[in-house]
């Protein structure tokens, strides 16, 4: 029975030796590909950053363009002359009927 334990433990101890190498040359791997592709990273990082610094400026220019094209835009006058004149006699009659009635 001794020798069967023995076989066992042999056993067991030389698994876990592969697994420990498998795991070894697995982190390897992982640490060769993170090493190519972190310039690849990088630059993808930075032309996405451009590329929102870029969209930033044209929302900016869009918006100063559409502010200081409001204030080129000719404004139409509240009223005329007539309409204001018109406007306030009207109110004028309006607030003598008002009181009239009042009393």
């Amino acid at each position: 029975m001794g020798m069967l334990q023995i076989k066992k433990q042999r056993k067991d101890e030389a698994r876990c030796e592969a697994l420990r190498v498998a795991n070894e040359e697995c982190k390897k791997l992982k640490a060769e590909a993170a090493q190519i592709s972190a310039p690849e990273r990088k630059i993808a990082q930075q032309e996405f950053r451009e590329t929102l610094v870029q969209q930033n400026r044209d929302d900016n220019n869009k918006k100063n363009n559409s502010i200081s094209n409001k204030f080129l835009l000719p404004r139409k006058p509240y009223f005329t002359n007539k309409e204001l004149l018109r406007t306030i006699a009207y109110l004028k009659n309006d607030t003598l009927v008002f009181y009239e009635a009042r009393d």
